[in-house]
């Protein structure tokens, strides 16, 4: 997996309305938890708020990604 994923909703696209979602993901017996831990206007500041989420990563079954994700 890349740091950054695109989730693309349905709609007309509009730059002005992308926002950048920080998510904590944790995989247990098959099972995904998940919090959104914050949201950015932009991918650098998300992607720099990643960096430090990084300390949340404490086993091999947790991780952060960044999310673009474009309202319909």
């Amino acid at each position: 997996f890349r740091d950054y994923h695109r989730l693309l909703l349905l709609g007309p696209l509009s730059r002005e309305m992308v926002m950048w979602f920080l998510i904590w993901f944790q995989v247990i017996n098959n099972n995904i938890e998940h919090y959104q831990l914050n949201q950015f206007p932009t991918q650098n500041e998300c992607e720099e708020a990643l960096e430090d989420a990084k300390v949340l990563i404490t086993t091999s079954q947790t991780t952060v990604y960044c999310f673009e994700v474009i309202p319909k």
